[in-house]
């Protein structure tokens, strides 16, 4: 009976620190869509994470798209810059 504890709790804290990575891993709008939406299950929010980038045509890889222009942008401005 113990150890059924222990693996419950176990189990609990697996699906905590997925869902606490898979979030991470989203976006910034995606992350404040989904704390808008309160507490929910992983699979809620995989589907509520995929449900926002189909609505807002997001491919996954916008942040490295604007950080790359970001920086592109930067390393073009400090070419021009005299010092």
């Amino acid at each position: 009976m113990e150890m059924s504890g222990y693996q419950n709790n176990y189990d609990r804290f697996h699906v905590l620190v997925i869902g606490d990575s898979y979030f991470l891993a989203q976006p910034k709008d995606v992350q404040i869509f989904l704390k808008e939406g309160g507490k929910m299950t992983l699979e809620e929010m995989v589907k509520r994470a995929q449900n926002y980038r189909d609505a807002h045509d997001m491919n996954g890889n916008e942040e490295f798209v604007r950080d790359k222009f970001k920086s592109s942008k930067e390393n073009k401005n400090n070419k021009h810059s005299v010092e």
